[in-house]
């Protein structure tokens, strides 16, 4: 039969579902509007069409300003789209200064574009946020390293090397299978709960000086920089024009997805039956261009799978969009699933954050479709600076308002048009900034970048180690242009900058990539990601077959470092961590090295200034063996305060004046501090980025209006004029400049030190420890006591505290867990940790006075019973 349009195809109806399962959340707007119900039931009437903004902007985080206007016409009753904002932090034990526990912060926005139903975008936006926390808690270890990139575990039997993986890579899987888990999570609960409809999701992700921009969907973000002048796209919308390669290679490969009704070839216009035998331009899965093909009989009778063009392109004549979540249930005319072609799967695009210096003039704009159908990227630009243009010339307060009022703006602009069509045909919008603004489809938010991620990365220059940089790269750049290998070891204490000024050389030297070289960056701790295991442990003993491998592996390696002829550059941070029976994993590498025709350029890192001499004395007696020693002094009071100043010392305008971050003073504080007890810049900036939280968590206080508004007055956004109206009739008090003086400087370091002792293990102060570190310290003091060694064997103490933790029905934590908490309780001073090769093997000793942590414990029921039970350890 002869088909010349969709009328011709039989629809078959919707198939059967159990109607009358529950909904697992109820349709609302987001929380941080705080609108009543009265005004949401407003907000549905698709006369008025009412712009909603939160009741509070000073309470949005980063300033950020959003609106949101339910679509006339096309939302029956009420709006179905959902946007979310979720502020984190990821937590990584033993990767903070002195071992203590990292915090990596990061933001989400997100917006969610629902369609024939409120259930997929309801359940992304009460879950997304979990995915995407669990998916980077799995990579958090590496976003905790200083190394600009990680790398894979090496399997010398393959005779190769994996290439080094950059970290934002890894964020960037991490959304990819956040997006995917979220879809999944909506397919497994369909059988549960009703989750009708489908939803596009735009994520925007700002983490360590990076935004990250996840798009499934044809929702848009952009940024607009450089004092509102330019614009920098940072995602493309996904339609079935667009994605059409995919759809084809999918349909190409599973030609059965297409039932008997659609086709996959796209031609240039509609066929009819007189089209037989004629040449019309088409278009297949592997072509971008056009060109000429002999139409068929097949090629009339079927539909083709995409239809239209732009945002009137529809896939199998159903759905304008071919990536997001849910859609579980859809179905195309003639009873085909549609599911199969959409998928989850985001485009991810990264934006350095670094490389500018951000202003309040710098706007980044996330929406939906609905702002993006009736305005271009030029005309959202012009809508932003006519905006700043009005607040401007009323000299209105632009911290709290601007960026609500921009977000309503655009609201507005694309609910009308710009006058340019009816009311009723335009769609609901949003929008976000930080320091930079976002945008989305039903709603529109402004924030600032956190003055605290100004000290949680990599500078990008390096202070008063100009020496020693000047060293490193000398060294480097010598043996590349001579292709002579070397070996190079760097000491000194914590915190002096070692392995920062080798990335930061690294980072910078092009001349490896220029040889074609490598270089390999490793963490030599058995919990590091980064360290394979089989390395770790190639110095132990074993035979038989273990022996051989480890031999074949070694001659290997020594054959590949010797006949490449390209350089190959190793760094190995906290290299005594290798020390082994007969130091042959450190002779090896030292060794190799020196070997003739060797390209090896071998880097050494650890705290020890006499490691080589210490437990490597053959090296001495082997001078061509010997590495070139290099050793970072700890910083002095001078140099911390330099260093300071220009990370957390700098200027931001406010209100017309400058306004400093930190108070010279209080910088200076902080620098005699840490210099006196260990001149561990790390600890410095430690504190300085608690004090900088300090600050901004009190400056998050709500404001009071000095007369509330009316209770039943729907919440709309100020714009420029109506600003300065409410001015004189609703006045709010300034929020406090962000600055942080010498009392929370000492407020910080008077925290850090004084909890260091027997007083966090009592229950009357305000730090005290929680219960499983207690009882980990009371395990402690059962087993040095009364015995004249008061040290012990991880692997002891931790069998003990299971032992105490089964018999009083306590979690017992994991291995890793424990070891955590044992890092945890030594960074508070309570008691220090030796390590050896093996973790079990690693020496645990109290600091305290067992009499002082016994009189603390006693106080407390369960310790002191806990304490009391002696043969607990026996």
């Amino acid at each position: 039969m002869a088909m010349e349009g969709l009328e011709s195809i039989p629809h078959i109806s919707e198939r059967s579902k159990n109607e009358k399962l529950p909904v697992k959340y109820e349709c609302a707007r987001p929380v941080f509007l705080e609108i009543t119900q009265k005004q949401a039931d407003a907000a549905k009437d698709h006369g008025q069409r009412l712009i909603l903004t939160p009741s509070d902007p000073s309470r949005m985080p980063w300033s950020t300003g959003y609106a949101e206007t339910i679509n006339s016409g096309k939302s029956l009753y009420s709006n179905e789209d959902q946007a979310a904002m979720h502020i984190g932090s990821l937590h990584v034990p033993g990767a903070g200064p002195d071992k203590t526990v990292a915090n990596i912060p990061y933001t989400l926005f997100c917006i969610f574009d629902g369609h024939a139903g409120t259930g997929a975008a309801l359940t992304a936006a009460h879950t997304m946020h979990i995915h995407i926390r669990e998916k980077l808690g799995a990579v958090k270890h590496f976003l905790a390293l200083q190394q600009a990139e990680v790398i894979a575990e090496d399997d010398p039997g393959l005779g190769c090397i994996t290439e080094p993986i950059p970290t934002e890579l890894l964020v960037q899987g991490a959304l990819e299978e956040a997006f995917a888990e979220m879809d999944d999570q909506i397919r497994r609960e369909r059988a549960t709960y009703s989750i009708k409809g489908g939803c596009t999701a735009i994520v925007a992700l700002f983490l360590q000086q990076k935004l990250y921009v996840a798009n499934a969907g044809d929702c848009r973000a952009i940024l607009v920089a450089n004092n509102l002048q330019d614009i920098i796209p940072l995602s493309m919308d996904f339609t079935p024009e667009t994605d059409r390669k995919r759809l084809q290679t999918l349909a190409f490969l599973q030609p059965q997805l297409l039932g008997k009704h659609f086709g996959r070839i796209e031609f240039q216009r509609r066929l009819r039956k007189k089209d037989l035998g004629q040449k019309v331009l088409f278009r297949d899965r592997h072509m971008s261009g056009w060109s000429y093909r002999i139409v068929s009989g097949d090629d009339v009778n079927r539909v083709p799978m995409i239809i239209g063009h732009g945002k009137r392109a529809r896939l199998m004549a159903t759905i304008g969009t071919t990536r997001g979540f849910g859609d579980h249930d859809l179905e195309a005319p003639g009873g085909q699933w549609i599911k199969p072609f959409l998928t989850p799967i985001p485009e991810v695009r990264v934006h350095e954050l670094s490389t500018h210096k951000y202003t309040e003039r710098e706007v980044f704009i996330m929406a939906s479709d609905g702002l993006w159908e009736r305005l271009t990227n030029e005309e959202a630009l012009e809508c932003v600076q006519q905006t700043f243009r009005d607040f401007e010339e009323e000299k209105d307060d632009k911290s709290d308002r601007i960026y609500t009022a921009i977000a309503h703006n655009l609201v507005l602009a694309a609910r009308i048009h710009l006058g340019l069509v009816p009311a009723s045909e335009a769609e609901n919008i949003t929008m976000v900034n930080p320091q930079i603004t976002v945008l989305g489809d039903s709603a529109a938010c402004v924030c600032y970048v956190r003055l605290n991620q100004t000290i949680t990365n990599l500078p990008s220059s390096l202070l008063c180690r100009d020496s020693q940089l000047k060293e490193l790269r000398e060294w480097v750049r010598e043996r590349m242009d001579r292709s002579e290998a070397g070996a190079l070891y760097v000491s000194g204490a914590p915190g002096t900058g070692k392995t920062a000024c080798i990335t930061h050389v690294l980072r910078d030297m092009k001349r490896i990539c220029r040889y074609g070289g490598r270089k390999l960056l490793f963490e030599c701790r058995p919990s590091s990601p980064t360290w394979p295991p089989s390395c770790g442990g190639a110095g132990g003993g074993g035979g038989g077959g273990r022996g051989k491998k480890k031999e074949l592996a070694r001659d290997r390696l020594s054959r590949h470092f010797t006949s490449s002829k390209k350089p190959i550059l190793i760094v190995l941070d906290e290299m005594d961590q290798l020390d082994c029976r007969n130091q042959e994993v450190l002779y090896s590498l030292f060794e190799w090295s020196s070997l003739p025709h060797s390209q090896l350029l071998l880097i050494g890192i650890a705290n020890a200034l006499d490691l080589t001499d210490r437990i490597l004395p053959r090296l001495t007696s082997h001078t061509h063996c010997k590495p070139r020693l290099l050793h970072f002094p700890p910083y002095t009071r001078e140099e911390i305060a330099t260093i300071l100043k220009a990370r957390v010392g700098g200027r931001e305008e406010r209100e017309g004046r400058e306004e400093v971050i930190v108070d010279p003073a209080a910088i200076e504080f902080c620098a005699r501090k840490v210099s006196s007890v260990h001149g561990d810049l790390r600890k410095a900036l430690d504190i300085c980025r608690r004090a900088i939280e300090m600050v901004e968590s009190q400056s998050h206080r709500p404001t009071h209006p000095t007369s509330p508004p009316h209770p039943h007055t729907p919440p709309h956004p100020p714009t420029s004029r109506q600003a300065t109206h409410d001015k004189t009739t609703t006045s709010t008090v300034p929020p406090p400049p962000l600055r942080v003086k010498l009392t929370h400087i000492a407020s910080v370091i008077s925290s850090i030190y004084s909890t260091t002792g027997a007083a966090s293990l009592s229950r009357s102060t305000p730090h005290s420890l929680p219960l499983q570190q207690k009882l980990a310290v009371a395990t402690l003091l059962l087993c040095v006591r009364g015995k004249s060694v008061k040290e012990v064997t991880l692997g002891r103490l931790e069998d003990a505290y299971g032992r105490v933790c089964r018999q009083w029905q306590l979690k017992t934590e994991g291995v890793a867990e424990f070891v955590g908490l044992c890092q945890v309780l030594e960074s508070r001073g309570l008691l220090t940790i030796r390590k050896a090769k093996e973790t079990r093997m690693t020496k645990v000793t109290l600091k305290l006075q067992e009499s002082e942590v016994e009189q603390v414990l006693q106080d407390q029921p369960l310790l002191s019973t806990v304490l009391n039970q002696t043969r607990t350890t026996q």
